[in-house]
């Protein structure tokens, strides 16, 4: 985030603006997902823990 344009602004915090950031994030979870155009494969074909 941090290379994008702009400013984090946590506020004002009361209650319009987190009704209205509730109805914005369930008209988001309401769109469809798209269907997955890959398939995973692994980069690695061993794995190891590192100590």
């Amino acid at each position: 985030m941090t290379c994008l344009p702009g400013e984090v602004r946590l506020e004002p915090l009361n209650r319009a603006y987190l009704k209205q950031l509730a109805k914005t994030l369930v008209a988001i979870h309401q769109l469809p997902v798209p269907e997955a155009r890959y398939q995973y494969a692994s980069y690695v074909t061993k794995r190891t823990v590192p100590f």
